[in-house]
């Protein structure tokens, strides 16, 4: 599925120049005035724009703290959940983000960005449906706004919505009954076909005990692969990143050529990423797993090679800023 879309912030007041600013500054009295809120807004943007995202948060906080006016306290704030929703400080961004719109309900950016946040900590495991319900209604204020602004962000809320719906309603069909347990005996086929029930009926802890069963009795390499990549996308669904990732690297071992388990592996890779369950390494791995996809098959899901390429570059632009960061302070001059 593709990645749903943040968004920067607006640029809500006229910017000075930072080239401008900084000659400024270079000829300022020891005493001048602290910096006013274009000053920091503008210093914020430079800062995001060079993917420096800590010394942005805080530009921007400082610069809705000054703010004069609605229109630059919403834009400063948007732009501090955005900075924060980057460096996966999630309930940090959420508070910017709450406020933002609060501030102003009609600021479709930071609906759209608060819901895509909201989706991210579904989709990682880091919260339950709650944090699908809030972004759903995060994004279905953003379609109320601008029905054309990102709608695929608002169809990938309604489908998880839906599914989850559906699950709700298979379960309460077995409430009261006591976990189900795989049969005793059967075969890979068998297995596989209750793994295939299970998770049709949402029962995905049921769907991976026979997954796991089937792999076991897998007469092949191959069919140990396939049994492998079920319980990878069964633990995707019930949002568990890692051990997708797991079962997904046993996958592709045992099934080099399948583009199935590789584009399943790398959504894992980024997710268990996302869930911070690590750093730059996960989208290392990850990146290499979409790019094993493109030799496989060029045509097939290039929008999550492009989602692995830009989070890598970014990363690392992200490390060269802090390197030349650390050098300036480290390096006479």
């Amino acid at each position: 599925m593709t990645p749903a879309r943040a968004d920067r912030p607006a640029r809500p007041l006229p910017l000075i120049p930072v080239l401008a600013l900084a000659a400024g500054l270079a000829h300022a009295a020891p005493a001048a005035p602290a910096p006013g809120a274009r000053t920091l807004f503008a210093n914020a943007a430079a800062a995001l724009a060079a993917t420096r995202f800590e010394e942005a948060a805080t530009l921007y906080d400082q610069a809705a703290a000054a703010a004069a006016t609605v229109e630059g306290r919403v834009g400063a704030l948007t732009g501090a959940g955005f900075a924060l929703f980057k460096l996966r400080r999630y309930e940090e961004a959420a508070d910017r983000l709450v406020r933002a719109t609060a501030t102003d309900p009609n600021q479709k950016k930071a609906w759209n960005t608060l819901g895509v946040l909201r989706l991210r900590q579904y989709e990682t495991g880091l919260s339950g449906t709650a944090a699908l319900d809030s972004a759903l209604a995060a994004l279905t204020r953003t379609a109320a706004l601008d029905p054309a602004y990102q709608p695929e962000n608002s169809a990938v809320a309604k489908a998880y919505a839906e599914q989850e719906a559906l699950w709700a309603a298979a379960a309460a069909t077995r409430a009261g009954q006591p976990p189900r347990t795989p049969a005793a005996t059967g075969t890979y086929a068998d297995f596989r076909r209750a793994a295939n029930a299970a998770e049709r009926e949402g029962d995905l802890a049921f769907a991976r005990l026979n997954a796991a069963r089937a792999e076991a009795l897998a007469p092949t390499k191959k069919a140990r692969a396939a049994a492998a990549n079920t319980l990878g996308l069964l633990a995707l669904r019930a949002r568990d990143p890692q051990g997708a990732a797991e079962a997904l690297r046993r996958a592709t071992g045992l099934d080099p050529g399948s583009k199935f388990a590789w584009n399943n592996l790398g959504v894992a890779l980024m997710r268990w990423w996302g869930a911070n369950g690590g750093g730059r390494e996960l989208v290392e791995q990850a990146t290499e797993a979409f790019r094993r996809v493109r030799v496989l098959d060029a045509g097939y899901k290039p929008e999550n090679a492009a989602w692995g390429e830009e989070a890598l570059a970014e990363l690392t632009a992200m490390s060269a800023t802090t390197f030349s960061a650390a050098l300036s302070t480290t390096v006479p001059r």
